[in-house]
């Protein structure tokens, strides 16, 4: 039905992408649906294509949409949502993980900072792309000191890594040291999560330490801006 009966004390652009909003947020349309062409959704509003543009690309800037060049304007997908304090994910979300490697390496300066160690000490550097149904959503890289856990490889290295320490080697983490930064992909992260380079991504840092404050893992998860959204629960 074609319309234009709108508040005109507010921009036509807004009115346009609150309906195209509630379309969405209705299920109206469904995330990987084409939505209309702007010639169409312009013809159904009864307002000039570059209101219905302006619609668009604000709802593209706010992840509603998504635009592909030669194809057109499709519903995003749902982005997977974590809670960032303990850095857990929904059960709704079928979680699997990807073991790229686990070697032993001299540490870098800012490994042996954080985890207390001398330069080039060899430590574990294990690293995996975490899942959440069959998208890479993150790339995980964690740093352990050899010395801590002898014969790692001879376990099995799935899951979470805090419980492996604590299983096998006894060593609980009861407190993690956290900060992040948004950061854009290089090419080689964009490869392993299966995005464009120069993408955003939010990097997060995480030292985990035993009750008495020891410093033993070391974790940099490199999270895809465009799958993941992360919130803060607060009591």
């Amino acid at each position: 039905m074609k319309t234009n009966k709108f508040d005109q004390a507010l921009p036509l652009y807004f009115h346009i992408k609150k309906v195209l909003q509630e379309k969405v947020a209705s299920g109206v349309w469904k995330p990987g649906d084409q939505i209309p062409n702007e010639i169409e959704l312009a013809d159904i509003f009864q307002v000039s294509r570059s209101t219905v543009r302006e619609a668009i690309l604000q709802l593209v800037r706010e992840g509603v949409l998504v635009r592909y060049q030669g194809k057109g304007t499709f519903v995003s997908q749902p982005k997977i949502e974590g809670e960032l304090i303990n850095f857990n994910f929904s059960s709704k979300w079928a979680f699997k993980q990807q073991m790229v490697h686990v070697i032993e390496k001299p540490c870098t300066v800012s490994v042996a900072k954080a985890l207390g160690l001398a330069l080039n000490e060899i430590v574990y550097e294990i690293k995996r792309i975490n899942f959440f149904h069959t998208e890479p959503a993150a790339l995980e890289i964690s740093y352990i000191q050899k010395a801590c856990v002898p014969n790692l490889t001879n376990h099995s290295i799935e899951g979470r890594l805090y419980d492996l320490l604590n299983e096998k080697y006894h060593i609980s983490i009861t407190n993690a040291e956290s900060d992040m930064e948004p950061v854009l992909l290089n090419s080689a992260e964009a490869g392993m999560l299966k995005t464009n380079m120069d993408k955003p991504g939010l990097k997060i840092t995480r030292v985990g330490k035993t009750l008495s404050g020891k410093p033993v893992i070391l974790t940099d998860s490199l999270i895809r801006g465009d799958k993941v959204r992360m919130f803060i629960q607060s009591s």
